[in-house]
């Protein structure tokens, strides 16, 4: 509708029947208003009134039009509420204004009847602040661009500063594509990822021309209408979907093509086919020119006819005449887009999760075609649009509103606003002036100051990293996908800046390194654990196989300039870094060779496996073989990470990881099609992990039985009733978590412990699940080799018919033709035979079974006839993650049947992890016969005690304590603890010499009310949050000196001056040198805290 407006005119609408209740309540307007002709100052008037006695007004706002091109408005009524009241009319005023009038269109208008997830904008600012908190993530970038830039001090811009800057967009330049290398010499896989993105290109020529863009002579734009992710209209494009499959590919294939080294060696390398017969010339065409058909007509109109032979000079000039018609196409699609609504001051109605969508490709692409846009006079526009889409005035906040980023923003807005983004955007800002120089000085140190923010730990909900180093997203660990991506921008921010006076701080650098270790404990060597796997299930993801370039960058310093203003070589290398990028640079593993040779843009929300970074890793790899740096062997120890109530064990090349849930760490994330199953994810979910190999024998989507996650004690339900209508759900034990033990061993070890009762899960009404009650107890105590599981408590009501059961394994066969077997008390059973050993099979009595599983690791399972142990082969039916496909699969499964609606049941079972069969069998006879490896010295309600035999060495002795209630008193060198739940761990040396190790994985922030499911978590409590510390007082059996030796917090030595901050030895009366109680003070953030002591 075009709308010819004189000064102070009105449109009204009648509603018949009024506007009221519910969608009073809920409702609002969106509409789409396109303006010929900004108007700074001037703005419509939409009042939404009661006329049903005298004019009321309901409801209003104001649309700014200082504005050129589309704008979406999407208002809701309650947000521009002035009075109370139905809702009879609707009028629209327009300006009173002297100046020249252009006419308005108006399309889409309507009043829905709910509006949700709108943003606002330049065009409509904030109405209620209420509606837009902090915690509200997505609609903070009117808010953020009100944050004015800070003063600069300085009246001469810093040449040194200049240069620097200069040097890294050069850099950066050089990471999308070696600028000294044409597409002719790239290396092997540069060259893979080359023609792996030609595809895309090809298509995004076809794409552009369905946009049917045109421009006519008045430079009026007209094409396909692009709306916000968020909307519902039809008969348009997404502009997540223009700028991923058409903007991006086009800008990277101009870029690379339109270079001199490329113009040049591509028309030598081709002259001659040109020149050739039909089938080498149109080869030619199609190397010079992509597949698509047009594009090719346009290099052959150019290259023109020739009776004789064509020059080189010939090639070269019709090349540059295809770029520039390239160049012409991108500069209208960019024009075309910012005009959709695209532009500084726009959310395009919502910009919920748009940047995830549309961030990554605008982003680069504006990047990569910096030049061509100086060149068309519209640079300042499109920083403008940068800054505006980037939150950029978050960099200039002082102090910042909290510590550390989320892991989205730090994959989009990072590189690409918050890292890169946003490095983008200062590199592109211009410097034709002294104060643009100083503006651009002053925003890079703003800059750099947000980085050291981003990258630091916080200890609530936000944030990306955390204390112990995990990396959080929607407000929890999330190894599956986001952090990895997260870490992997900042490691490049890094590399980008490394060697300039805006180099990361030492400090930050840190927090990097330690990301980045934290991700290769966590991960066997690709692949992280089903357990922590968010709404992305799996147990073989390889995840750390496409973000393995990330621990390059953060081991190298980027080079310097030539004299003759080129790149030089990679200056220096961090050997600790690079051994870990070289471990998993494993050309030969099959995920790895995939990433290397993949150069498509297969998400929207980031773009890391560019070209350039092929040259990159290989220049690193290379100068590390100069150096001797040779790859590091696999991780060893134990690691305790009660951010995500996890521990991980590792020795030789295997993992074995334990997850639980608590009241601050929730369980599983799902949506209507992802992860559809996955309500028993964090149950104790207890991983072997061998090898990435072995990990294909837990297949989620073919046959897998989602109830039975190894070492979960779960509920036998169907598929069905395990769909809730909530996820991330806390449970209201505070219980789930470990200790690690440095003590005096080759590595670490530990303890795992978690207490649960089951949270109120939102099934659907009518549900039998919503009756049942479900508790359990459970622990696992770590040995080398050894992993030795407990469990007490067990109690269920109201689950009948279904079973309570503990799963030990579930594995599938993989191979018909070469079938994998597994061992039950020594004798051989093929995954190609179907098997059923009830517990009746392995006696009554106190007769213990022994099991192997396909991947070798060897089970022990005392009195397996109590304990209701099933062994089972055969084809298992199932659905995959998503809900959307019946699936089956041949199976080997072993379990504990604690059968329907058990009461305080328990169990015990034993796994040697990649050891000999024959092992396990001494084991079961060692235990027998009282030789023990083990003793469990109490497993109850109160406590779990085990005492482990000539561990770490021969004749020294470890125990394991979980104190569940402070009130026990228990076997063993620790008697008592006065505050519970708690977990302690002691190594024994000798009669004279001990290790003790406490924990309270309890992460206890300052929150007073209880928390159901992530949703609660409020804004204060995601960005504010803070582990409260606590004492507690170990009662020992034997005094100890008072003076103690070294004292560690989270693995590290505390000076001396400071160890009584952390442990002191009660005397037994004033002036004794010994004690028999020990307080471990200032317990947080879940650490361990260990001291070595003498009696």
């Amino acid at each position: 509708m075009k709308w010819t407006w004189a000064s102070g005119d009105t449109m009204t609408h009648t509603f018949s029947p009024a506007i009221s209740g519910n969608e009073l309540e809920k409702g609002g307007i969106k509409l789409w208003l396109y303006n010929t002709y900004p108007l700074a100052g001037e703005n419509l008037t939409v009042s939404f009134q009661n006329n049903a006695s005298t004019t009321v007004t309901v409801s209003q706002f104001n649309i700014m039009l200082n504005f050129k091109g589309w704008r979406a408005v999407w208002v809701s009524y309650q947000e521009a509420i002035v009075t109370e009241n139905n809702i009879t009319d609707m009028k629209i005023t327009a300006p009173t204004t002297q100046a020249t009038i252009h006419p308005l269109y108006f399309d889409l208008l309507h009043f829905a009847s709910e509006v949700m997830k709108q943003s606002r904008d330049k065009v409509v600012p904030t109405l209620d602040p209420n509606l837009y908190p902090n915690d509200k993530f997505w609609h903070q970038t009117y808010h953020k661009s009100q944050v004015p830039p800070p003063n600069i001090s300085v009246t001469t811009p810093n040449q040194e500063k200049l240069d620097s800057l200069t040097l890294i967009e050069k850099r950066l330049e050089n990471w999308f594509v070696n600028q000294a290398q044409s597409s002719v010499q790239f290396p092997t896989n540069a060259q893979k990822r080359w023609m792996s993105l030609q595809m895309q290109v090809d298509s995004a020529h076809t794409q552009y021309g369905q946009l049917n863009i045109v421009k006519n002579l008045e430079g009026v734009i007209t094409g396909m209408p692009l709306y916000a992710d968020k909307s519902k209209v039809t008969g348009g494009k997404k502009f997540g979907e223009v700028v991923e499959k058409v903007l991006l590919p086009l800008a990277l294939d101009y870029h690379v093509r339109s270079r001199d080294v490329d113009v040049n060696a591509l028309a030598a390398d081709q002259l001659s086919n040109l020149n050739g017969a039909v089938d080498q010339k149109n080869d030619a065409i199609k190397k010079i020119a992509g597949g698509n058909q047009n594009i090719q007509d346009i290099f052959t109109t150019a290259l023109g006819t020739n009776q004789t032979a064509y020059t080189l000079e010939e090639v070269k000039v019709a090349i540059g005449t295809l770029n520039t018609m390239r160049n012409e196409r991108l500069l209208l699609l960019l024009e075309y887009i910012e005009d959709q609504g695209w532009s500084d001051g726009s959310s395009i109605g919502s910009l919920d999760h748009e940047m995830n969508n549309v961030g990554a490709g605008f982003m680069n692409a504006v990047f990569l075609l910096r030049k061509e846009i100086t060149a068309a006079g519209k640079i300042d526009d499109y920083v403008a649009t940068m800054k505006w889409y980037n939150e950029f005035g978050g960099v200039y906040q002082d102090p910042f509103e909290y510590a550390g980023t989320t892991a989205d923003r730090m994959r989009t807005i990072s590189l690409f606003r918050q890292d890169v983004f946003m490095l983008f955007t200062v590199l592109m800002m211009p410097t034709s002036t002294d104060a643009k120089k100083l503006d651009k000085i002053r925003d890079m140190e703003e800059l750099v100051s947000w980085y050291a923010n981003a990258l630091s730990p916080n200890e609530g909900f936000a944030g990306v990293l955390k204390p112990d180093y995990l990396g959080f997203h929607h407000n929890s660990y999330y190894a599956s996908a986001y952090t990895p991506h997260a870490i992997h921008c900042g490691a490049l921010i890094e590399f980008l800046l490394s060697g300039t006076p805006f180099k990361l701080s030492e400090h930050t650098s840190k927090h990097i390194k330690k990301g980045l270790e934290t991700m290769r404990i966590v991960a066997v060597k690709y692949s992280t654990p089903n357990s922590v796997a968010g709404r992305f299930p799996g147990f073989y993801r390889a995840i750390l196989a496409q973000n393995f370039p990330a621990y390059a960058y953060a081991g190298a310093t980027a080079p310097s300039l030539n004299d003759d203003g080129s790149l030089g070589e990679i200056a220096a290398l961090d050997s600790d870094k690079i051994k870990m990028f070289l471990r998993l640079n494993d050309a030969g593993n099959k995920d790895v060779s995939n990433y290397l040779e993949d150069g498509t843009i297969s998400k929207s929300i980031y773009y890391l496996n560019s070209i350039g970074s092929i040259n990159i890793m290989e220049e690193i790899s290379s100068k590390a073989a100069s150096m001797s740096i040779t790859a590091e062997s696999s991780p060893q120890g134990f690691w305790t990470k009660n951010y995500a109530s996890l521990v991980i064990a590792r020795r030789e090349n295997w993992a074995v990881t334990m997850k639980g849930f608590n009241k601050y760490v929730w369980d599983y994330e799902a949506s209507s099609n992802q992860n559809v199953y996955g309500l028993y994810q964090s149950h104790g979910a207890l991983l072997v992990a061998n090898s990435e190999a072995s990990l294909k024998t837990l297949d989620i989507d073919n046959g897998w039985d989602w109830t039975r996650h190894p070492g979960t004690t779960t509920i036998k339900m169907d598929l069905e009733q395990l769909v809730s209508l909530q996820r991330r759900y806390f449970q209201p034990r505070e219980l789930a978590g470990g200790l690690t033990l440095i003590g005096g061993g080759n590595y670490p070890t530990g303890v795992f412990g978690m207490d649960f009762s089951q949270p109120s899960y939102q099934f659907p009404a009518g549900s039998f699940q919503l009756d049942i009650t479900f508790e359990f107890k459970k622990s696992v105590f770590f040995t080398d080799f050894a992993v030795i599981c407990l469990g007490s408590g067990i109690t269920t009501t109201m689950s009948s018919p279904s079973i309570t059961q503990t799963t030990l394994f579930q594995t599938k066969l993989l191979n018909a033709n070469n079938p994998s077997s597994i061992l039950i008390n020594e004798t051989s059973h093929s995954l190609s035979t179907n098997l059923k050993k009830a517990p009746s099979f392995f006696g009554r009595g106190n007769h213990a079974a022994t099991l192997m599983d396909v991947n070798g690791n060897t089970y022990y399972i005392p009195e397996a006839h109590n304990q209701g142990l099933n062994v089972k082969i055969g084809r298992q039916k199932s659905r995959n993650r998503r809900g959307s496909r019946r699936t089956s699969a041949r199976y080997a499964t072993a379990w504990l049947d604690h059968g329907v609606n058990p009461m305080d049941k328990g169990y015990e079972y034993t796994i040697f992890v990649n050891r000999p069969s024959g092992e396990i069998r001494t084991l079961a006879d060692n235990q027998a016969n009282g030789s023990y490896l083990y003793e469990v010295l109490q497993k109850d309600n109160k406590a779990h005690v085990v005492k482990i035999n000539n561990s770490p060495r021969q004749g020294e002795t470890q125990y394991g304590y979980v104190f569940f209630n402070k009130s026990v008193r228990t076997l063993g060198p620790v008697r008592s603890v006065e505050k519970d739940p708690c977990i302690v761990m002691v190594e024994e040396v000798d009669t004279q010499n001990l290790h003790i190790a406490v924990s309270y994985p309890n992460l206890n922030f300052n929150i007073s009310r209880t928390l159901n499911h992530g949703n609660d978590v409020n804004g204060q409590e995601r960005f504010y949050s803070v582990s409260m510390p606590v004492d507690i007082k170990v009662g020992v059996s034997r005094a100890v000196n008072v003076a103690t030796g070294d004292v560690r917090v989270n693995g590290e030595i505390v000076p001396d001056a400071d160890k009584t901050n952390h442990v002191m030895v009660i005397p037994i009366s004033d002036g004794a040198t010994t004690g028999s109680a020990i307080v471990f003070k200032q317990l947080s953030k879940g650490f361990t805290t260990e001291v070595k002591l003498t009696r």
